[in-house]
Formats: C-alpha cells, structure tokens, sequence
C-alpha cells in the first residue's frame, strides 16, 4: 500500500477519534510523511524477566508493507536507547494531533518546540504556521537532534529551526514566541521560557504530578511576566526530558529497597469507585483520585496492581486495589496510621464531587516570591523547584 493512501488513513483514524477537529490540522497530517522522519524503531519484549529491545528498520527504498502500516498506525514508536532505557521517540499520531489542536496555531506564528526527538512533531508545526511562521525546536542529543535537522532540511522545511541546546534556557534570538509547546514531561516550568512567551500567547507542558502522571497544562502570564494562571487540557504518556528540566521532582519513591514487604491486613473501600471488573486502577475515575491524592501528599506508592500512600521511615504503605485497601508493612501501628491519611483523603475527594483534574485552577508563582492573597485563597500548594504552584477547585474562584 503506498503513504498517500496510509497517511489519508491515518488522518481519518484520527478525526474518527475526534483527535483531529479542525482543516488545518487535518491537512498537516495528511500533507507531511512520518515515514521520512523514521529510519529505525525498537519493539520491547520480556524473556526472563528482561526488557530487550529489537531494532525494526525502514527501508526507504523499498519499504514492506508490514512496516509502512507500523509507521502510520496511531502508535508511540521508540527510536532511541539509553542503554535499556528509550531516551527518544516518535510520539503517538492521536496525543500529537489533540497537542496541535490545543494550540490553535495561526499561519505566521512563532512556535518554540521542546524536545525535537525524530522532527515529525516540528514538520506538522512547520505545515500548519507555513512559510511566513517560525519553529524553533531544541533538542538536547546530539545525534537526535543532527537526524531531524537533515530530515527537515531534506524535506524543505525552511521554516523550522533545530538548536541542540538544553531546553530550559530556551531561545532569546527568536523570542518572542506565540506559543511554546514541550513534547517531554517537565518537572517544573522554566523561567526563561516566561520571558520568552509573547503577552498574548501561552505554552502548552506536560508537567509532571506525583510519580507517573503529566497532565496537559495550558498556562498563560498572569499580569506579571513571573506568574503564570493554567488550566490542565488532558493527560499524556512522554518520557522525562534530559538536562535542568529533569530536576525538581517532589514525589519521592521511598520503597525501592527490599519491595515487597510483607501484606498485613485487606479492607474495604471507604467509598465506592466501581465494579471491581471493569479496569478501575487504570479507568478515568481513578486517574483523578490518583491525581488528588499527589494533590494531598508527597509520599506516594503504586504498583501494577494498585496505588496509595507510603511512610519514608518506615516502609509502610497502603495501596487501593481491585479488592479494596491493603496494608502493606512490619509494623502495624504505622500502616493503620497510613490506612488513615489515605481514607481521609479519599473521603475529601468524594465530598468534593470527585472532581477530575479539569476541575482545577493553577496559579503558578516564583518559589521566592510570597503572594499573601493567593495563599490565603489556594486549597494545595505545590512548592516546585523554580515555582510554586497553588491549586484550587475552579468553583471557589471568586
């Protein structure tokens, strides 16, 4: 089958999926080839209980169709490796798509991208902002980077500029940007990048809350080129960025070390989440109970199985899974006094209405600055690295 045909495809795979809404997104994925952005991939496999990774290879002269079909299905594709840990990718079509959506890009606008990985991403951008718009993509690897600039330039995107520079310092030749968009999961906004955003525009990030998840967050300046007001748009799956964007995490994993202690006690659910049979450790419901819970406490536990709050000192945690609560320690006292904070927090998240992650306000401040008024009227601070974040529920806006 030939990439018309599957680009097409995969375009109406993603209106079907309402990813894709409006023309000109629709068109960037119909006009630019994923496959000339990808030359090889790598599919993960377990055998003994390790992850190796088999590189998939595109030949671009004569592609098998097996191949083309993996290129465009609505897929994440691995495309570089740390050792065994994948430090670059090609991200999944329908997250690229709702991301371009979310910006509501305009021909002409200046767009700052971090994170390059194979330049497909900077290609679509380049498309929809056309010739007299500007990408500027920072990429901090060296070799990523030196691919997707001769992938651009080959497919004549004058338009997109690749730095190889660490994505927190951003780019003050170009500034200022219309919009600013990360394509890794950063722990913390950068200040350089608030100095770089144009009065009117506003960056899209992936920023990291609690251990595994990174909502969507929009956020705009907020009177002062120092704060920022966002609102989170959706979740995402991106790996961690390299370089000063990687510093600042808050969520601490204190049960590494001789995991798993020994199960002590099972429980009921304080309150019900759903039928045990349905997939709730991964359903929508539980993401926001997930995410309320890093809200409430910086000690957090999960597994395959289940997720909930840990003691440092101890080792002590308690976990909601499919059966209900389980208590997981050596020393009853401390489990029983985790088993509380965590039924105290999720007998607040149900009293509030079990609110999604949509359902808050962000104010983000720099950590040195005191702002008497937000903090008398924000329910949860998130004291950050460079800034701190206060969240409230949107309805207790005045």
């Amino acid at each position: 089958m030939d990439s018309v045909s599957l680009r097409d495809e995969l375009a109406d795979h993603l209106i079907a999926r309402n990813a894709i809404t409006t023309q000109r997104v629709e068109q960037a994925f119909r006009q630019v080839q994923r496959a000339r952005y990808l030359d090889r991939w790598y599919h993960a496999s377990v055998e003994e209980g390790q992850i190796t990774w088999q590189p998939v290879t595109l030949d671009h002269a004569h592609p098998s169709d097996e191949v083309l079909r993996e290129v465009y299905s609505d897929r994440p594709l691995v495309t570089q490796l740390s050792g065994f840990v994948p430090s670059s990718s090609s991200s999944q079509p329908s997250l690229m798509a709702r991301m371009l959506e979310l910006l509501d890009l305009r021909p002409g606008m200046r767009i700052l991208e971090i994170g390059t990985g194979t330049g497909y991403n900077a290609a679509l951008l380049s498309e929809i902002v056309g010739p007299h718009g500007l990408v500027v993509s920072l990429e901090s690897q060296r070799d990523v980077a030196r691919h997707a600039s001769r992938v651009l330039a080959c497919d004549e995107r004058s338009n997109v500029h690749v730095r190889c520079r660490d994505g927190y310092r951003g780019d003050r030749a170009h500034q200022p940007f219309d919009r600013i968009v990360a394509t890794v999961a950063c722990f913390d906004f950068s200040p350089h990048w608030l100095e770089q955003l144009a009065e009117d525009g506003f960056m899209l990030v992936p920023l990291r809350h609690g251990r595994t998840m990174s909502p969507l967050v929009i956020a705009h300046l907020d009177g002062r080129p120092d704060q920022l007001r966002g609102r989170i748009v959706g979740a995402s799956g991106f790996m961690d960025p390299m370089g000063l964007l990687r510093t600042g995490s808050i969520w601490q994993s204190f049960l590494l070390p001789g995991w798993p202690y020994p199960e002590l006690w099972r429980r009921p659910m304080p309150v019900d989440v759903g039928d045990e049979d349905d997939g709730r450790m991964t359903s929508p419901v539980m993401k926001n109970l997930r995410f309320f819970l890093a809200l409430t406490s910086r000690h957090l536990w999960s597994t395959e199985t289940g997720l909930g709050l840990a003691d440092p000192a101890t080792g002590a945690a308690v976990l909601i899974e499919p059966s209900g609560l389980v208590g997981y320690g050596t020393d009853l006292a401390t489990v029983n006094r985790v088993c509380d904070q965590l039924v105290t927090a999720i007998e607040t998240w149900d009293r509030l209405g079990r609110p999604s992650m949509a359902d808050f306000d962000l104010r983000f401040r720099r950590a040195n600055q005191i702002d008497p008024g937000t903090m008398a009227t924000c329910q949860w601070t998130i004291c950050r690295s460079t800034y701190h974040e206060h969240v409230r529920l949107a309805e207790s806006l005045p």
